[in-house]
Parts: structure tokens; C-alpha cells; sequence
């Protein structure tokens, strides 16, 4: 796994910075010496497996301020780029930043350059072999460390504490627009700079907010008329800019595509990678779901191929046994056309038994000893009608009263009700009979 270093170079050398438990923590230090620039190359020759974002804080860099006309974003992007060149033709490190503003308004841009001098020159010589992915300044991390805050307001000076000087920042709806430097904490020399630094920009007339990155401790006088935060740290305000995760430094920066060349193809190709391997992940999902699929097919053909030979088995046996039975082929299709019709007449026995039930539970004093479901083999099963046969009991005093009793057995207008057996004494009060339920039309 790929490491990133954060570096950082100001007025007393570079320093090298790891992230440990989300805090930044120095692991090494070159002083702006020969010795120094000769320790830093050794270090980056081991540094095979590591990425590096240089964060610069020091009197080289150059900001300014300004407006452009509305016009598509990719032209203004092109004309933004245009006019750095043109502001600051002497150095290859140049970085636009820009609002996003609407195409029918004016939208704020800042031009902002490191100057190349030789130390510079020197320090960034050493980085070209190495996979740089970005030159970050200060001012330029303002805006994702302060979040919403730096975006609403107008315009913010963040004054910062560093280890030979105090900084103040003039930033303008986030963008970065002037800086100014102070070597001591002088009431009256940050009043001036601050002063100075409100000159700048394009809302003069607007007040500022004032934020603060230094020690808990540290409250320098300031104008009793401006609103003031403070964003705690040590004694080097960079120390909390470098613990910025590293998804929150800006895709603007300083470093042009050449300088970037070894950690874009580092990057590249751990795009690969990934891309190989989801298509791999999304290749084996696949193959895995057509297997548990191919498996459950094979399942159930098996299943399939199963029921087929029994069912083989089954009709071998019947053929079988209608061989010895000698019955012609007419009358083996004849029997089987009669079966047919005798499973599909099933349903009038069940509506009838429905029925009967209910009958038989509005009249409590008859009971059931048997019932017989026929089809009289006289006729032909084509035309034949049904007949339910019931014998049974019911209690009365009399056969009169038992004969209205039975008189509440289902009499409908498809059916013919017949008392086939006049009730007939029993027992003390009971008296037995039969009754035959015939539909009148073919069932």
C-alpha cells in the first residue's frame, strides 16, 4: 500500500511528516544547508513506496486578486490560465483557483505563484524522480481546514503563527487575494500589516472576520470592531494544516503535469489494479450465480428423469396388465373414456355432500347411517345423472312428523327427490329411511 508523506518547507528547511491515529508526527528534518539538501536525496532514494504533497510556507509566493467577465466555465477556466501566465511568466509553479459562479455574473479567480528562486529551485530539483502528487501553500489549504466558515464569509484574514514569523492571509469567498508577513508579535506591527492587507481585493469596504490559528493561550489585540475565532494548535499553525486527510487537499495546486508525471503513473496504476480486480470480483459473482444455477437445472432434470421413469415403469406395468385382461383396442378405449368421464362427475358428489351438511345442521333429529353415490350403469356416462342414496334415521313421535322433518332434505330445481323408503318405526321414537337425491340433468 502506497504511503503518503506530507512535506513541508519554510524558512528553516524541508521536514518530513507521517500520519499517526490521524496526527501528523515529524520523522525527519533538512536544514536549508548542502548537507542538509545532500541528507533530503538520500531520503527520497528510499522512499520507493511513498507519495509525496509538499506544502510550501515561506516569502516566495506571490497572490493576486481579480475578476473575470461571465463566460462558459471551460473558456474562464482557459482565460484564468492565460492570465497566470501572463502575471507570472518566471516560475512553473503556478495554480487558478476560482468560485463557482453563475454564467451571467462576474466570477472571482486567484492568480497565485511560488517564485523560483534557487532555493526553491534547489529543493523541488531533488522531488522530479519522485512521485509528487502535489505543492500545496498555505493560503491554499485555508479554505477545506476552515469548511463553510471561509465559503459564507466575505472576506477573512487568518492570521497563523509559525516558528520565525506570524502570517496573515486575506481570503475573499475562500479564495486566497493577499498575504503579509510579520517577524515578531508586535501589536503595532500586525496592526499595520493588517492595515496594509485589507487594501486588497475587491470588497474593501466590507469588514472582516479575524481567525486565529496559534496556542490556546495566544490573544494578540485586535480591532474591537471585527469578529474573531480562534482555531487552537501549537506553536506552528502548519502542523494542523498537515492533518488534513488527504481526500481534503484541493485537486487545485501548484506543481504542473510534468512534475506530477511518476505519481500519476503510480496512480494510474493502481486504478488498473482495482479495475482488474472488481472486474475479477464481478467475473467470479457471475460464475458463481451460473453454477448455484447450472446445479439447481441439473437438480431438477435429475428430479425430472426420475418421475419420467416411474411414470414408464407405471404404464409398462398397466399395458401389462390390460394385455391380460383381453380386451380389445376398442374396448380399452372405451374403458379409458369412461374413467375419464367418471373422475370428471367428482365435483357434482362433493357439491352434494355441501349441501347435505348443511341441511343436516339445521335438522339435528336426522342422522346418517350411510350414503351411496351411484350412476346407474344402464345409462350411458354421457347422459347418466347421479344419484345420492342416503339411509338413516330421524326422531319423531310419529312417521308424520318425521316425514316433514324429512321434507327439509335439499330439494332445488336440478334436483328430484324421492323417499325411496317410507319411515319406518325403529325404536321408541325413531324411524328409519331412505331418501334418493337424482339430478335432472346430465352431471
Amino acid at each position: 500500500m502506497t504511503q503518503t508523506i506530507r512535506l513541508y518547507l519554510d524558512e528553516n528547511g524541508m521536514s518530513a511528516w507521517e500520519m499517526r491515529n490521524g496526527r501528523p508526527e515529524r520523522i525527519a528534518d533538512f536544514p536549508e544547508t548542502p548537507a542538509g539538501f545532500d541528507e533530503f536525496s538520500r531520503y527520497l532514494e528510499n522512499a520507493d513506496n511513498r507519495r509525496f504533497l509538499l506544502l510550501i510556507n515561506r516569502h516566495e509566493e506571490r497572490y493576486l486578486g481579480e475578476a473575470m467577465p461571465a463566460l462558459p466555465r471551460r473558456e474562464r477556466q482557459q482565460l484564468a490560465e492565460t492570465r497566470s501566465r501572463r502575471a507570472f511568466p518566471d516560475t512553473p509553479w503556478r495554480c487558478v483557483a476560482m468560485n463557482k459562479g453563475r454564467r451571467e455574473e462576474n466570477t472571482a479567480i486567484s492568480l497565485m505563484a511560488v517564485v523560483n528562486s534557487s532555493a526553491i529551485d534547489t529543493w523541488t530539483q531533488r522531488l522530479h524522480r519522485t512521485a509528487l502528487a502535489g505543492i500545496y501553500t498555505l493560503p491554499l489549504l485555508l479554505r477545506p481546514l476552515l469548511g463553510n466558515t471561509a465559503e459564507k464569509s466575505p472576506r477573512i484574514v487568518v492570521l497563523t503563527t509559525h516558528r520565525r514569523h506570524y502570517r496573515l492571509t486575506l481570503l475573499e469567498h475562500g479564495l486566497p487575494n493577499a498575504v503579509q508577513w510579520v517577524e515578531n508579535d508586535d501589536h503595532a506591527a500586525i496592526e499595520d500589516a493588517w492595515r496594509r492587507l485589507l487594501m486588497h481585493g475587491n470588497a474593501t469596504d466590507t469588514p472582516a472576520t479575524l481567525c486565529l490559528i496559534g496556542p490556546r493561550e495566544w490573544r494578540p489585540q485586535a480591532p474591537a470592531d471585527i469578529t474573531v475565532n480562534h482555531l487552537p494548535t501549537n506553536e506552528d499553525a502548519a502542523q494542523l494544516i498537515l492533518s488534513l486527510a488527504d481526500r481534503h487537499w484541493p485537486r487545485q495546486q501548484f506543481a504542473p503535469p510534468p512534475a506530477r508525471a511518476v505519481a500519476r503513473h503510480r496512480q494510474f496504476g493502481k486504478w488498473c489494479w482495482r479495475t482488474g480486480a472488481l472486474l475479477l470480483g464481478v467475473g467470479v459473482s457471475l460464475s458463481a450465480a451460473c453454477l448455484i444455477e447450472l446445479d439447481a437445472l441439473r437438480r431438477q432434470t435429475a428430479l425430472e428423469r426420475q418421475h419420467l421413469a416411474h411414470t414408464r415403469q407405471a404404464l409398462a406395468a398397466t399395458l401389462t396388465d390390460v394385455s391380460r385382461s383381453g380386451l380389445s383396442p376398442e374396448q380399452l378405449r372405451q374403458f379409458a373414456q369412461e374413467h375419464r368421464q367418471l373422475s370428471q362427475q367428482r365435483s357434482a358428489f362433493a357439491n352434494d355432500l355441501v349441501t347435505l351438511s348443511r341441511v343436516l345442521d339445521r335438522q339435528p333429529a336426522i342422522e346418517l347411517d350411510q350414503i351411496d353415490w351411484r350412476i346407474p350403469s344402464t345409462q350411458a356416462l354421457t347422459d347418466a345423472r347421479a344419484e345420492l342414496r342416503l339411509d338413516g334415521r330421524v326422531r319423531a313421535s310419529n312417521s308424520e312428523q318425521a316425514g316433514v322433518l324429512l321434507q327439509d332434505l335439499p330439494q332445488n330445481d336440478d334436483r328430484h327427490f324421492r323417499l325411496v323408503v317410507q319411515p319406518q318405526p325403529d325404536g321408541a321414537g325413531e324411524f328409519r329411511f331412505s331418501i334418493q337425491l337424482r339430478g335432472t340433468t346430465p352431471t
